[in-house]
């Protein structure tokens, strides 16, 4: 179930994807900022993978190396969610299953 509509703005949308996760709003952030449509269009991506809040940081930190092209392209290609699903965090997050803080 996705998190973002378009009827929000665009912080109510970067926060309940972060979940309230310092890292996970900077890459957010760093999306955002390599192009308003382009970004937001990785933003809604993240959102119809199911990555939210500490898994958008271990993208980014243990997939990626701290690459924000890395991410993008991964994010687009749909390979990020497959190297996601092998990642011991990701995992533990994952079946954790907590609710958005909105």
């Amino acid at each position: 179930m996705s998190r973002v509509s378009l009827d929000m703005t665009m912080m109510d949308a970067l926060e309940a994807l972060a979940e309230g996760n310092p890292g996970a709003i900077s890459v957010c952030m760093q999306l955002m900022e390599m192009g308003k449509e382009s970004g937001f269009l990785d933003v809604l991506r993240l959102d119809d993978a199911g990555i939210y809040g500490p898994n958008v940081w271990i993208a980014y930190k243990d997939i990626c190396g701290e690459d924000i092209e890395v991410m993008r392209e991964r994010l687009r290609s749909g390979e990020l969610m497959r190297l996601l699903n092998d990642n011991e965090g990701f995992q533990y997050y994952k079946s954790a299953q907590r609710t958005p803080r909105l």
